[in-house]
This record gives structure tokens, C-alpha cells and sequence, in this order.
């Protein structure tokens, strides 16, 4: 018996250390990168390599773990960095943001700015606005990333990071289950870690440089190992949440925002329930760290902003500020109320549709699931089944019953109802992706104290196959678009290769000018104006289509469907004549 415990002790410390360590890896690497940029430095090739070597350093010195355990993890870690950074390599950034000023910030970094002490990137005059976003909007996942592709040397290798932070939340929730819920069986709580970790929001977005999926992965691996250190006694899930404060502020102003609040108050929930000793100290400490990552981590733009323009959060406020979000605003959901907006996208399946005011609630369409699978969908950003999940999980929620332990459980979720209305834009999935652990609570609750009738049983798995379904359709439509983007870019690469002399476009499609630098593709920038055609993908391509033979060897697949096809449209800037 005492083999077994030891073994089952082992495998539970060998899955905590796996999670930890990738997790420690871009956040150490992104601690390195402040202090370089501190002391005059810029992102070299020698940051992240050094960052992995401290951190499996620390992670090895843990006495706790017995050391066949600790270099097994290593390996196990090692492997999953060398494989996801081959496949991310491979995939291509297919979203508009991440090709556009995430890709080019990435870019700057790499080829030697530094925001501290230089506040101006070195763009062309021809591309202006995207200055404004590169230097003045937080950039913490830019520069972690810009260590991976310093050391790398491609520009696609830097989203290997997002697959890190999603892996380590699976296991961080499966350890979870493990100690809250010892009884349940293996492979539901596997199931179960599965569809908590893959939000439909982070499927859509973890293979691009957009940034909001951090929202969700880093909230709950952040809470998570708040559980473990007070109520367990870990006391290194407190080293990693303190970097996460160190970095969180760097991401975006509404995602620190969002995880500070939640964050702060489950840590005050959990730290009078545990009766921690230190509290104070503990609290002071905390309270330090996110000032030093504002004030270091986040100099430039929340303080540089603040003295250049009156607002830390500039663009978005301030002298000078940008509205993004009027143009975003789907016809559905226009003139309504934060509270309105909220609900409706809650209930509506996934729709980008700006000419229709048409919304669907039940059932499910072929529009439906092209949406779905969007980086940035409008509304609907849960998934098709989302709202039918909502609804059995109440259902599962009053028939658990046990009202006096219910009000734990219902104060969490009228906190939840309440975020979508407290910052603008509740609408929008991506900008409230926490949400997405609604029917989560219920489901929780249920797990514990219910489930003890056939019904419930069979309810809560409908649950979770809903949601099963939901992520099934964005991880296979993530699959045939990455797919399919791949082998258009090549495509287009490939003709503009066998042209004759310099590529002349105009784009703001920084991924897609880094892949023409790579392969040594002369290329000139030239306005708009004077591009007459535009290329149609999610960070478009101005350019003269006649310049190049893009009619014969199509690859195979883009001739498969129509939709898959090369799509051309006139630029309707252009100024030039019609030959």
C-alpha cells in the first residue's frame, strides 16, 4: 500500500512541477527582458535560453520532489517547448490584430527597440496609425514572445507561448479535481479539465498573436494556485503568482483590470478563511509586485502615456484618444444598453454579420459555425451551445438543492452576471472571457454535493458534451482554416518569389512582410492609392494583381471548395487609371 501512495504522491508532484515549470519559462523570460531593457540592453538570442535553465534550476531544487521525478519533468517539459515551437513555426497567425501591430510590435522589439529608453519605433511614415498602437498600447506578451523569436528566428515561433500557458492550465485544473473532488472518476476529470481549459475564446485565439485569451488561461491558473498555497501549503504556486502580477499589467489595461479584481477578491477570501499568519506582509508583498510591474514591467506606455497624453490607458482615453469599438458594434446589439448587449450575445449563437439585425438563439446554421470558428466573433463568442449549457446547468443548480450552502455559489455567479456590465463592451467574449466558467460554478457545486439521482448524472454529462461540442467545432474549423491560410500565404509568396523584380503592395500585414523578408522577396511599400486590387484575408494585401500569375498551380486544397479560393476585390482607394 505504501508503494502505491508513494507512487500516486509522485505522479501528483510530477504534474504540479510539469505545470509549474512551464509556466515559469515565458514568465522568467519576460523578468529577463525588463531588466535588459533597463540597463540599455536590447532582446537577444540569449534570454530565453537562459530563462529555461533558470527555471528548471528552480524547479529542480524543490526537496520535495524526489529527483527521478524532477529530471523526468524536465525532459517532459523540454519535449513539449521543442514540439510547439516547431508546430507554431509552421502555423500561420490567420487573425487581423496578430498580423497587424502585435506582429509588428514583435518585430521592432527583435530587430533592437527599446521602449524604455527610445519611446519612438522606426516604422515607415507610410503605415502612421500603427505606430500609435505599437507604442502606446501594453506589449508584455510581445516581449516574451520577441525572446522566443530573437532565439528562434521566426516570427511564427513566438505563439508556441500561448500553447504553453493552455497546457499548463489543463493540468493546473485537473490537479484541482484531483484534490477537491478525490472520488471522481480518472478519465470525467480529464474530460472535465479539457472543457474548462479550452474556451472556445482561447481555441479561436491560441494560435495568433491576439491577446485576450490571457484573460481566461491566466485568471484560472492564477486562482488556482492561490488554492494550492493556502489551502494546500504549496508554497511555490505563490512564486508563480507573483509573477503573474508582475506581468499581468503588461498584457492589457481590462485584463489586469479583470484578474486584480477577481484576483484580489478571492485572495482575501481564501487568505481569512486559511488564517494565514503573515497576511499583512503577505498582502504588502503582493501590493508591491503589481506596482513594480506597473512602474517597471509597464514604464512604457502606462506612465510614458500618462505624462504624453493624460490617460495610462491611451489611446483609448486621454488627449488625442481613438474610438475602436463604434465600428464593432453588430446591428444586433446597437443602441442597447451594456446590461442588453450583454444578454443578448450571451444568448445569441456565434454572428459577425454587420448588415443583419437577425439574431439566432436555438438551433444551429451553417453561418453559425463559419462564425464560430472567428477570432474575434461579435457576439456569441461561448459557442453555439453556450446558452442551451447555461440553461441545464441552472436546472442542475436548483435540483442539487442545499440552499444554505448554495450562497457561497450563487454570490460567485451574480459576480460574474455583474462584469458584464461594469466595463464597456460586456458583449464581446473576448473581453469578458472569464464568463465562459458560468455553468462551471454550477457544474462544481453539483459535483459535490449532488448528482446522486440518474437524472442529474445524465444531465451533467449532457452539460458537458454541449460544451464538448462547442470546442470540437472551433478546434476542427481551427485546423481546416490554419490550413487552408497556410497555403494561401505560400501560394502568394511563391508567385511574388517567381515574378520578375521588386513585389510592389501596400499592407499592414507585418507576419506577412516578415515571411517576404525571410525568403528574400524584394518588396517595396507603396499607399493604397495606388494599389488597384486588395487581396481578402484578415489582414488584407493591397497590390496590382496583373504584376503576378496568380491563375495557374493553385495548391490542390484552395480548389476544393469555393470558399477556400483566392479572394479579390477592387480597392476602392485607388487613385490610379484603368489601363
Amino acid at each position: 500500500m505504501k508503494f502505491f501512495h508513494c507512487f500516486s504522491t509522485d505522479k501528483t508532484a510530477s504534474m504540479e512541477s510539469f505545470a509549474r515549470l512551464l509556466i515559469a519559462i515565458p514568465l522568467v523570460s519576460y523578468v529577463l527582458a525588463v531588466l535588459s531593457l533597463w540597463v540599455g540592453l536590447q532582446i537577444n538570442s540569449f534570454i530565453f535560453p537562459i530563462a529555461v535553465c533558470i527555471s528548471v534550476l528552480w524547479e529542480c531544487s524543490d526537496r520535495r520532489i524526489r529527483g527521478c521525478v524532477r529530471w523526468t519533468t524536465t525532459v517532459a517539459v523540454l519535449v513539449v517547448l521543442s514540439v510547439t515551437l516547431g508546430l507554431s513555426a509552421c502555423i500561420y497567425d490567420r487573425s487581423f490584430d496578430g498580423q497587424w501591430y502585435h506582429a509588428c510590435t514583435i518585430r521592432e522589439l527583435v530587430n533592437g527597440w527599446n521602449p524604455i529608453y527610445s519611446f519612438a519605433c522606426s516604422l515607415t511614415p507610410i503605415d502612421g496609425y500603427t505606430v500609435l498602437w505599437v507604442e502606446h498600447y501594453p506589449r508584455g506578451i510581445e516581449t516574451i514572445a520577441a525572446t522566443i523569436v530573437s532565439c528562434m528566428g521566426n516570427l511564427d515561433a513566438g505563439k508556441a507561448l500561448n500553447l504553453w500557458f493552455v497546457f499548463s492550465s489543463i493540468v493546473y485544473i485537473y490537479l484541482f479535481l484531483c484534490y477537491c473532488l478525490p472520488t471522481m472518476n480518472k478519465y470525467l476529470r480529464i474530460w472535465i479539465a479539457l472543457v474548462v481549459a479550452l474556451n472556445p475564446v482561447v481555441i479561436n485565439q491560441m494560435c495568433t498573436y491576439y491577446i485576450d485569451w490571457t484573460l481566461y488561461t491566466l485568471l484560472v491558473i492564477f486562482l488556482i494556485n492561490m488554492y494550492l498555497f493556502f489551502v494546500k501549503g504549496i508554497q511555490r504556486t505563490l512564486h508563480i503568482d507573483l509573477l503573474l502580477l508582475f506581468f499581468i499589467p503588461a498584457i492589457k489595461f481590462n485584463i489586469f483590470f479583470w484578474v486584480v479584481l477577481w484576483g484580489g477578491i478571492c485572495f482575501f477570501a481564501l487568505l481569512r478563511k486559511s488564517r494565514y499568519k503573515h497576511s499583512f506582509r503577505l498582502t504588502a508583498v503582493c501590493a508591491v509586485v503589481v506596482l513594480l510591474g506597473i512602474g517597471v514591467g509597464a514604464y512604457n506606455p502606462y506612465l510614458t502615456n500618462w505624462k504624453e497624453h493624460g490617460s495610462p490607458v491611451y489611446p483609448l482615453s486621454g488627449n488625442g484618444k481613438v474610438d475602436i469599438m463604434d465600428c464593432q458594434v453588430l446591428p444586433a446589439i446597437r443602441g442597447k444598453s451594456n446590461a442588453e448587449a450583454a444578454l443578448i450575445s450571451v444568448a445569441s449563437n456565434p454572428s459577425d454579420d454587420m448588415l443583419s439585425e437577425d439574431i439566432h438563439v436555438f438551433g444551429i446554421s451553417k453561418i453559425d459555425i463559419l462564425s464560430s470558428v472567428a477570432s474575434d466573433v461579435r457576439i456569441g463568442g461561448f459557442g453555439i451551445f453556450f446558452f442551451e449549457a447555461i440553461l441545464l446547468s441552472i436546472v442542475l443548480f436548483v435540483c442539487t438543492g442545499h440552499i444554505r450552502r448554495m450562497r457561497w455559489y450563487l454570490s460567485v455567479l451574480v459576480g460574474l452576471l455583474v462584469s458584464l456590465v461594469i466595463l464597456p463592451s460586456g458583449w464581446w467574449a473576448r473581453y469578458v472571457a472569464f464568463f465562459y466558467l458560468f455553468p462551471f460554478v454550477m457544474l462544481f457545486y453539483a459535483e459535490r454535493f449532488g448528482l446522486k439521482t440518474r437524472f442529474s448524472r445524465g444531465l451533467h454529462i449532457l452539460i458537458l458534451s454541449l460544451l464538448s461540442a462547442d470546442i470540437f467545432i472551433c478546434l476542427s474549423g481551427l485546423a481546416v482554416k490554419n490550413i487552408v491560410y497556410k497555403e494561401t500565404i505560400d501560394y502568394v509568396l511563391e508567385k511574388m518569389e517567381s515574378s520578375p523584380g521588386e513585389a510592389k503592395l501596400y499592407t499592414r500585414n507585418y507576419s506577412f512582410l516578415d515571411k517576404l523578408e525571410r525568403r528574400s522577396i524584394p518588396y517595396k511599400l507603396f499607399p493604397d492609392t495606388e494599389m488597384k486590387d486588395k487581396l481578402d484575408i484578415p489582414c488584407p494585401i493591397y497590390m496590382n494583381r496583373t504584376d503576378f500569375d496568380f491563375e495557374t498551380d493553385q495548391p490542390w486544397i484552395l480548389s476544393l471548395r469555393p470558399s477556400f479560393q483566392l479572394k479579390w476585390s477592387d480597392n476602392n482607394r485607388y487613385e490610379g487609371q484603368d489601363e
